[in-house]
């Protein structure tokens, strides 16, 4: 029974992401965000991702690159951790027994309480999504990417024929299936890859089952409407694939069969794909989240007799605790009741309870909506009840040797509260290296995951978790090998005697941009020896806090608080920084402190007000065209580090204006101005220019100067006032046109060639006038058509 169990255990935890060689059940998201509640939603992507990053872990497994897959999992159960922290609402924070809230209250303050930590979901969101991003990038091309990428594939011509299923090559060729299919196809080249399209007839849990041909690792992924992945099953050669979702009615998804690796195709033997409903299996959760009001009822057949465990959990392994209830019936209709359970403990809404089940006998286990919630957002799983966890004891470290494959589970209960500090190291004390990881979770269902730990730093490739235990309360370690053949390494538990301390997350705190004295930046408090009480809201002090500031504390973790600052100081110049901040937390406050806690010095920085500037945005303002004073150019002031006041039709003076002219000021903005000028300059000829015309607002028409504020020079441009020209010609003795002169300059010459009578004239030769001579000219008199006069 207990090689069982440990079977059992190794498949549950392979089945969470945490672990992951079989991704859990998981609940597409619903495309009406209308409907859903802002965390329904964001647990529906968190789980997207958790199934991206569980599906990359399993590639870099499969391919080789054990040194990623690490890395993938470790900082995915940070994530977590976090993740699980940040859904710790206050109805589920406080200890003891909970009172009874109708559904709406209920839902109507887990609504309010989660949308007021939006920011720190999305920046968790984006953690996910740049860990995803830089793990593709890292594995370059990977089967899923390139079958997302075929546009139009080719089936082999050897079974054209024999596949009626062809073409279904990407999602857009995807072949219709239904509830109760069972199909042969091949994969009959490298790269082909299969996609098939079901529509959900109804609310309820989908199966698909792939048999697969002994001499070929082919997978099993499946995708949502909008072609995101939400399971996958990624067995070896021969392996079977598995998956398990929770469907909503007419909802559509992707059913994807492709080949891994060097045997990835075969154009001799078929799978076969079978698709099931409302089932449930032996350690595969089934994250459910359903319509307001909607259960649902599920078939369960064990495949041995003994005690099986159902219970449900946090949705997606993070979600919130959900009020639900557990019926187990004998019979289809629902009529011979053999178990169930409303709340687990006093201290759960959730449900669990155990039952002697028959092998091979069909069960119903029904799963509803509790009293004081509105709609089903859970996951479900059933294991085989355990038999006792070996016991792991301070200062008596365990030998284990097994099998590679396993995980094996030890009950852990510290006499003492205080840090402990769980190891691997070499089998008997000085064996070889074996590559070890640990978690540790703080039930025996292993659902509530505390810690992960793979290569303990200075100690890779063996384990090691330090963490802040409670003496009396049980804890379960997780032990396995990564990608060993055998797990063969010493086990120990060691309790550290150092104190509770706290250290700070920032050396600076920074006033807000705004420069008003507010500050925006948090401050971490982390301790390291102990465990913060659930309620912060009193005992932490910030010792030097400007005056006019308040603080609020955030619980983020057993070991993790956040301040943030309200209010605005009082006093905000560069000479009111401190220096000499520092954070108290009371002993009261700490489990496993003796006295009082305080933190190193940080700093409050402040900056002097940055006083207001004005710039122009034309450097030159022209006379008009018509040379008669006006001007219709514009000029733009633009304003920094201030605000304008609302009316700005008065305060607002150009210096040195022409004589003659006004101005007319809009607002177009907070921080832009356009002054336009009325009437006319009396003189305006070039000796007129003005070059060190500027602008002046008043202090009282911009927020946040201390004084009146001037721009920089710009210049007014004239042009002279036309000049009329004065014309003379000049004759030869023959009385015929020789020059036009214009003032006395000579502007056009005529020279003539003596031909008998018929004179005419050869060269016209003209004296431009320069390019800045304006004025009425005289016309010429058809002078290049050889005229005289």
């Amino acid at each position: 029974m207990k090689t069982k169990w440990i079977q059992a255990v190794l498949s549950l935890l392979l089945t969470v992401p945490l672990f992951g060689l079989a991704a859990p059940g998981q609940t597409a998201a619903k495309e009406q965000p209308d409907t859903l509640s802002y965390i329904v939603q964001a647990d529906q992507k968190f789980l997207l991702a958790q199934q991206k990053l569980d599906y990359l872990f399993q590639v870099a497994m499969k391919s080789g690159q054990k040194p990623l897959a690490k890395k993938i999992k470790q900082e995915e159960a940070q994530l977590r951790i976090r993740n699980l922290a940040m859904h710790q609402w206050p109805a589920t924070i406080t200890n003891g027994a909970q009172e009874f809230r109708d559904a709406k209250t209920a839902a109507e303050e887990r609504e309010a309480y989660f949308r007021s930590k939006k920011d720190e979901f999305d920046q968790l969101q984006q953690a996910y999504q740049k860990l995803i991003s830089e793990t593709e990038a890292q594995l370059g091309n990977h089967p899923l990417a390139n079958a997302q990428s075929v546009q139009q594939a080719q089936a082999s011509p050897l079974y054209a024929d024999g596949d009626p299923f062809e073409p279904n090559n990407n999602f857009s060729e995807a072949y219709p299936v239904a509830i109760g299919t069972s199909l042969d196809a091949y994969i009959s080249q490298k790269g082909d890859v299969d996609f098939y399209k079901l529509t959900a007839p109804k609310d309820g849990a989908i199966t698909v089952q792939l048999k697969v041909p002994k001499d070929v690792d082919y997978d099993l992924h499946i995708f949502n409407s909008r072609e995101e992945l939400i399971q996958s099953s990624q067995g070896g050669v021969g392996v079977p694939e598995k998956v398990s979702f929770q469907a909503r009615k007419g909802d559509t998804y992707y059913i994807v069969v492709l080949g891994f690796g060097p045997y990835d195709y075969s154009p001799y033997n078929p799978y076969t794909l079978t698709i099931g409903s409302n089932q449930i299996f032996l350690n595969r959760p089934l994250d459910v989240d359903l319509p307001p009001g909607v259960g649902q009822v599920y078939s369960f057949i064990p495949v041995d007799s003994g005690v099986y465990t159902f219970f449900t959990g946090p949705y997606g392994g993070v979600g919130w605790e959900n009020d639900t209830v557990l019926e187990l019936y004998a019979d289809e209709e629902l009529t011979r009741s053999i178990g169930g359970n409303d709340n687990a403990n006093r201290d759960t809404r959730f449900s669990e309870f155990s039952v002697e089940l028959t092998a091979f006998k069909m069960y119903y286990l029904r799963l509803m909506p509790g009293p004081e919630d509105t709609h089903l957002h859970t996951r479900l799983t059933v294991q085989m009840k355990p038999e006792s966890y070996p016991v792991l004891t301070t200062g008596k470290p365990i030998d284990v040797l097994a099998a590679g494959e396993s995980l094996l589970v030890y009950r852990f209960t510290p006499s003492q509260s205080g840090t402990h500090i769980i190891a691997t190291g070499p089998y008997g004390g000085d064996g070889e290296d074996c590559d070890t990881i640990l978690a540790l979770y703080a039930d025996p269902n292993l659902t509530k995951l505390i810690d992960l730990n793979i290569d303990a730093p200075g100690r890779d490739p063996f384990s090691e978790m330090r963490l802040y235990l409670v003496s009396g309360r049980d804890y379960y370690v997780v032990l396995g090998t990564f990608g060993e053949r055998i797990l063969m390494t010493r086990l120990s538990s060691t309790r550290d005697v150092q104190p509770p301390s706290i250290r700070l997350g920032s050396d600076v705190i920074s006033e807000a941009q705004a420069n008003d004295g507010s500050i925006t930046a948090k401050q971490v408090v982390l301790l390291s020896n102990g465990i913060f009480a659930a309620d912060l809201s009193t005992g932490v002090t910030v010792n030097n806090l400007p005056q006019g500031l308040g603080i609020s504390v955030t619980r983020d973790s057993d070991t993790q608080l956040t301040i943030s600052f309200t209010g605005r100081a009082l006093r905000h110049g560069a000479a009111d920084q401190v220096t000499n901040a520092a954070v108290t937390i009371a002993k009261a406050k700490i489990l496993g402190a003796s006295s009082d806690l305080t933190s190193s010095p940080f700093t409050f920085a402040f900056r002097d007000p940055s006083a207001p500037v004005l710039t122009v945005g034309s450097a030159l303002i022209p006379e008009a065209e018509s040379n008669d004073g006006r001007i219709t150019a514009k000029q733009t002031v633009f304003l920094s580090n201030g605000t304008f006041a609302a009316d700005m039709s008065t305060g607002v003076t150009v210096n040195n204006l022409p004589k003659g002219l006004g101005i007319q000021v809009e607002r177009n903005s907070n921080t832009q101005l356009t002054i336009s000028f009325t009437g006319q300059a009396i003189r305006h000829g070039q000796a007129d220019d003005v070059s060190n015309a500027s602008i002046t607002i008043a202090k009282s028409k911009i927020a946040g100067a201390a004084a009146d504020v001037t721009s920089g020079p710009f210049a007014f441009g004239f042009r002279d006032a036309p000049v009329s020209k004065v014309y003379t010609y000049q004759y030869d003795e023959r009385n015929r046109i020789t020059a036009i002169l214009a003032n006395g300059v000579v502007e056009i010459q005529f020279i003539y060639t003596k031909n008998g009578l018929n004179e005419n004239i050869t060269t016209i030769k003209k004296t431009l006038p320069p390019a800045s001579t304006s004025g009425t000219e005289l016309q010429q008199r058809s002078m290049e058509s050889g005229g005289t006069e």
